[in-house]
């Protein structure tokens, strides 16, 4: 016999669809626009934690305080030239965190839940298996020293996004679910200025979909997001704040924020 929804759905937790044909569920849209400008500068774990998951109302965003860290080979595309390609030598540092959304469920009763979140990262399908595995390579030599830290143990095969489950025991209410994303900003040398004369949006040929923007001098640099193994929920309220999306963090990084993270590289070769 064919399962039902019924005999899937433990009695006591409600589908989203029968909880919102019974009761208003405000629009994430129409929370408090949180203003990135006064996002807090976090240090370590225990800090972003602070003001997001252990926070009544989660900031949807934070800074993260860290030294450029080790160095990275990617492949990138040269000026108006396809069919040459030159070796780029990065260094890599967390400049941010931001929520993303997993989803709403309603609790009927006190029950212990499965909850999906999600590892790796969300760009993952437009960057080519080489570019990847660079990345996670210089994720994984950060990790190993620095004090903000994904909480995952990434690998340079493993940075596909992928989803698991974990089991968290609810009471009654409506719940909320976020995961942090850790955004690694790149940085790398254009001694050469084969960009001089183009925009910001030159793409590196082995990360289709990735911008690269301009730094001081022939620097330049580009964001990764991660996904951080620190998934919460939180009781449904009025005043929650907007999530932001990567686009949204991307523009306040390279505009009013940039002096937040960016700091100039001496570059050994």
């Amino acid at each position: 016999m064919e399962p039902t929804v019924e005999s899937i759905i433990p009695p006591n937790v409600i589908t989203l669809k029968h909880y919102r044909e019974s009761k208003d569920f405000k629009d994430r849209a129409a929370f408090r626009r949180f203003d990135m400008k006064n996002s807090q500068m976090c240090k370590s774990n225990s800090e972003i934690a602070a003001v997001t998951k252990s926070q009544t109302f989660p900031e949807p965003m934070c800074m993260n305080e860290a030294p450029w860290s080790t160095d990275l080979k990617i492949f990138k595309f040269v000026g108006n030239h396809p069919n040459r390609t030159m070796d780029v030598y990065c260094f890599a540092k967390p400049v941010a965190c931001f929520l993303d959304f997993q989803g709403d469920k309603e609790i009927a009763g006190t029950v212990k839940t499965t909850l999906t979140k999600k590892k790796g990262s969300s760009k993952s399908s437009t960057i080519k298996v080489e570019a990847t595995a660079s990345a996670g390579a210089s994720i994984m030599g950060c990790e190993a020293k620095l004090s903000v830290t994904s909480g995952y143990s990434y690998t340079s095969s493993q940075m596909e996004e992928t989803t698991e489950t974990w089991e968290e025991t609810l009471t009654p209410g409506s719940y909320y679910q976020y995961q942090n994303i850790m955004l690694y900003a790149f940085i790398f040398n254009d001694e050469t200025d084969d960009f001089k004369d183009l925009d910001a949006s030159w793409q590196l040929s082995s990360c289709t979909g990735v911008k690269v923007y301009y730094g001081k001098g022939t620097q330049r640099y580009f964001f990764f997001p991660v996904y951080r193994d620190d998934c919460f929920t939180k009781l449904y309220k009025e005043d929650f704040y907007s999530t932001v999306s990567f686009d949204e963090v991307s523009n306040y990084l390279t505009t009013d924020g940039v002096n937040r993270w960016y700091s100039d590289v001496k570059f050994p070769w």
